[in-house]
Parts: C-alpha cells; structure tokens; sequence
C-alpha cells in the first residue's frame, strides 16, 4: 500500500494525523492504517463515491475502502484512487 500511494504522491509530506499515517500536500490527500483484519486506505468521501462501483466488492465507510489481509492490495485501483486524489487537489489549488 505504501509503495503505491508514494509513487502516485512522491512530493506529499507523510506524516501522522487522527493517529494515522496520511500524505499530505496543503491538504490531506489520503491516508491508510493496519487493523486487525484489514488495511484501511482512506481517499475521502469524494473518492468512494467517484470510484463506488469499482470497489463495491470492499466495505467502505465514510471515505475509506476496507481490504482484508486475506485478499491482495488492489494496487492499480488503489493507484488510480490515489491519483484522483491528488489530481483534485491540484485543481482545487488553482
């Protein structure tokens, strides 16, 4: 999960934030945490919704995706996630 999320974001700032590692660039723009069953790889609520049919096979909250240790990391998913989000960000800079 982190090799991805940091070549889609390699300028983000990592750091801690709600007590999870985040990576952020004068916003969040996502995040990720290890649970006892799964990782969570939280893009936001504009994110779940843009990709909900692709990652209606994962439990989802509020703006996070929940994948279980027992299947792998999506990758190029969570790559694509990763990069709308960093993509919004941008444009909302402007």
């Amino acid at each position: 999960m982190y090799r991805v999320l940091k070549q889609v974001a390699p300028e983000g700032t990592e750091t801690i934030k709600w007590g999870i590692p985040i990576f952020w660039n004068g916003r969040v723009l996502f995040g990720f945490a290890a649970y006892k069953a799964h990782i969570s790889f939280g893009p936001g609520p504009a994110a779940i919704a843009a990709f909900s049919k692709e990652i209606a096979d994962y439990e989802t909250g509020k703006g996070t995706m929940r994948i279980p240790y027992d299947q792998p990391v999506p990758e190029e998913l969570v790559g694509r996630i990763a990069a709308f989000c960093v993509t919004r960000a941008r444009e909302d800079s402007i």
